[in-house]
């Protein structure tokens, strides 16, 4: 299993979501098989290769493959949840008279709907298209009118290059127009749109354009020559915050900046968060952005090429080449890949893939600073992971953070995809000079779900006993506490300062239930009891030992 790093929820936060909302996210993770070479698909034949992957929060999950069936213009199948849900040659879902050739990148959002831009042909005369299709239906086709509001009249869709969707029935969509209103030969255009369930769009904002103007980093003001198509240089969160990339006229050096709904956050030639080091070089960045606004971008820097390589999280530091590797004693950062997917989920935590040299090319998969799936390191079944994908679509996050799908290959011969999925936890927090009391919770602490914590021990004839909920440990990386004589060991942090939940009984007993809130998923919250003497006398605590308790779907 792997651990996660620490993630702050704050403590306003608790008092809307009860005592579990103070916490930091660490919880552990369990890995499964979800569709590996080999395997049968229904009627079609045997899986060849995985081509994307997608998932959401409630574990519905869309994966591409090739299959062994024989006619290559019907061998490719997209699978949700192990059903069929597009094939080549296969009509579109929901669309007349239309077969389909291929199909992009895909995106899920939680209530099952698969966005992606198709390439088909007509089943009964016609001419091939590309459509963007989402939820079943299609949205629009190339050769069609494109909005007038946005590119003048007479403009129509010329192609499609990407389609992102997320829970709030929102698109962002990469486009290309034709629009004889310019002298381009085609217009690019990013539109953040708004749908209703049938596929209407109720609100269609033009993000960005060519001909748009930005202010670079040497502080002129150039044109937008073209939008980024990059595979993971747009990203949109749950609630339409949007984040991309855009290529502009003048200097190379100063040609790309990052954009966040319009602003520039992240430019070539630009500061970076490294004193004397600007940003060298943003082609193919990947991005990403969570409802919070918090955003993750990867890049290279000018100066040193050892340490070129940086990924930032808001503008700091989060990982750079040089660093060790987390988890590999003795390994150094060589670089990040620029066309695998980078994802930030909704409390801040950044999945991450990096390489390093350990006789040969080494890849792992990251959490902040900590190893999820390590080549020749992480095992599963009693095999060892020997080749984590470092490419277009190796891996993805659920926007929560509790589940992660990624391409592995076993030593053992497995080769495919795989699940990672948070599971709840308890961990006995046992100090280093020992409590006097104990402190024990009947079940691990899953989303939704009761728990009875149970104080026992202390020798006070009346006493009052409480449970301390804290975000962190009173020492972080540390089994050991703070000795407090014979009170014991302060085990759970007082700054910031933990909740205090009266406790039932002597020495106490207390009830609680774990908020069926998904933002709390994949947290860590740390436990302990105390009893106050009531009885009078000098001698008027006792404290139990602590629990990690890790929250699970």
């Amino acid at each position: 299993m792997s651990r996660r790093t620490a993630r702050r929820l704050t403590v306003a936060t608790a008092f809307a979501a009860g005592p579990f909302a103070a916490v930091a996210a660490a919880g552990d993770w369990v890995f499964e098989p979800v569709v590996l070479k080999d395997d049968t698909v229904a009627g079609i034949g045997l899986v060849d290769g995985i081509t994307d992957l997608a998932l959401n929060d409630n574990g519905n999950w869309a994966i591409a493959v090739n299959t062994s069936f024989p006619d290559t213009f019907a061998n490719s199948v997209v699978l949700i949840d192990g059903a069929v849900y597009y094939r080549e040659g296969d009509p579109v879902p929901g669309v007349l008279d239309t077969g389909l050739n291929g199909f992009g990148q895909l995106s899920l959002d939680d209530t099952g709907k698969l966005a992606s831009d198709l390439y088909t042909w007509p089943l009964s005369g016609g001419f091939n298209a590309e459509i963007v299709h989402w939820g079943g239906h299609e949205l629009f086709r190339s050769g069609d009118n494109a909005p007038a509001t946005s590119y003048g009249q007479g403009a129509l869709w010329a192609s499609f290059s990407q389609v992102l969707n997320n829970s709030s029935n929102q698109i962002l969509l990469h486009a290309s127009v034709d629009d004889p209103n310019t002298a381009a030969v085609y217009d690019q255009g990013l539109h953040l749109m708004t749908l209703d369930d049938a596929g209407s769009v109720l609100v269609d904002v033009l993000m960005s354009k060519t001909g748009d103007n930005v202010t670079t980093a040497s502080g002129a003001t150039q044109s937008v020559e073209s939008i980024h198509g990059g595979p993971h240089s747009k990203a949109i969160s749950e609630n339409g915050i949007c984040m991309w990339l855009v290529d502009a006229s003048g200097p190379a050096a100063f040609e790309i900046s990052a954009l966040i709904n319009g602003t520039p956050v992240v430019q070539e030639g630009g500061p970076s968060p490294l004193l004397g080091r600007t940003w060298k070089d943003l082609s193919y960045a990947p991005l990403d952005i969570n409802s919070k606004a918090d955003w993750v971008i990867q890049g290279k820097l000018s100066g040193d090429s050892a340490t070129e390589h940086l990924i930032a999280v808001n503008g700091q530091k989060l990982v750079q080449s040089g660093d060790p590797v987390p988890g590999v004693p003795g390994a150094t950062i060589l670089n990040f890949s620029q066309t695998a997917p980078l994802q930030i989920d909704e409390g801040g935590q950044v999945l991450w893939i990096g390489t390093w040299l350990d006789g040969g090319l080494r890849n792992g998969l990251f959490i902040d600073h900590e190893p999820l799936v390590v080549e020749g390191l992480t095992t599963f079944e009693g095999a060892t992971f020997i080749d984590v994908y470092a490419f277009q679509d190796g891996f993805a996050m659920a926007p929560d953070g509790t589940r992660i799908l990624f391409r592995g290959v076993l030593d053992d011969g497995r080769n495919g995809v795989f699940s990672a999925t948070l599971e709840a936890g308890v961990e006995v927090l046992a100090g280093c000079s020992g409590n006097p009391m104990t402190l024990t919770v009947s079940a691990p602490p899953a989303l939704g779900q009761s728990i009875v914590f149970d104080a026992a021990g202390s020798d006070f004839a009346i006493e009052a006993s409480s449970l301390f909920l804290s975000a962190l440990p009173v020492i972080p990386g540390s089994p050991c506490g703070v000795p407090l004589g014979v009170a014991g060991e302060l085990l759970v942090a007082l700054s910031p300062a933990p909740l205090q939940v009266p406790m039932v009984g002597s020495p106490g007993s207390l009830a609680l239930t774990v908020p069926a809130l998904p933002a709390l998923a994949g947290a860590d919250l740390y436990a302990q009891g105390a009893s106050v003497n009531l009885g009078g006398g000098l001698d008027l605590l006792r404290l139990t030992n602590g629990l990690r308790l890790c929250l699970g779907e």
